[in-house]
């Protein structure tokens, strides 16, 4: 198991904590006096390898959000997730797929309850949790932040001020 627990300078004090598994070590290469060594690290989250091991090879029906919401519970019981309701009632057989490949096939086949014209559903996982729902219900939310573009040289409103990192963190590098 390998843990990140990190904080980003310039936005608050709040530590972050992420925990991965490593699958794969590569590139070892040893120090000349033998006493040290770099190496590669490749890492995935625990639900990804869950995911790449099981397989769901059942019918099932009804809207896709209960599908989804059921497959996610049963795939990943200590999981929280956000599921935007689903407008319909389906049927399908899931012919021996992991669960993150089911999860984002029938995201592609569903549109929103609320509004009929959000058939652009997503599945992914954030910080909160996993997250099933359309583009158009999360380009509503408040926003998190503004990007600008500003030459990366120019520091504060005075000349002599240095850039802060925060600006740097929020500067458009490229379009």
């Amino acid at each position: 198991t390998l843990t990140l627990i990190f904080r980003t300078p310039g936005f608050g004090n709040e530590l972050e904590e992420l925990e991965f598994e490593v699958h794969g070590i590569s590139e070892r290469v040893k120090s000349d006096n033998s006493k040290s060594e770099i190496y590669k690290l490749s890492f995935i989250s625990k639900e990804y390898r869950i995911s790449k091991i099981s397989r769901i090879n059942k019918s099932v029906k009804g809207r896709i959000s209960d599908i989804a919401k059921d497959i996610i519970e049963t795939s990943f019981p200590k999981s929280t997730a956000f599921i935007i309701k689903t407008t319909g009632e389906y049927k399908y057989v899931i012919p021996n797929w992991t669960p993150m490949k089911t999860l984002n096939w029938l995201s592609e086949r569903c549109s929103s309850d609320a509004s009929p014209h959000n058939a652009n559903y997503m599945f992914f996982q954030n910080k909160r949790g996993y997250m099933f729902c359309p583009l158009g219900s999360l380009s509503t939310a408040s926003s998190n932040g503004s990007y600008v573009l500003t030459p990366a040289a120019v520091g504060g409103d005075d000349i002599k001020s240095t850039p802060s990192i925060q600006k740097q963190f929020v500067n458009i590098q490229d379009i």
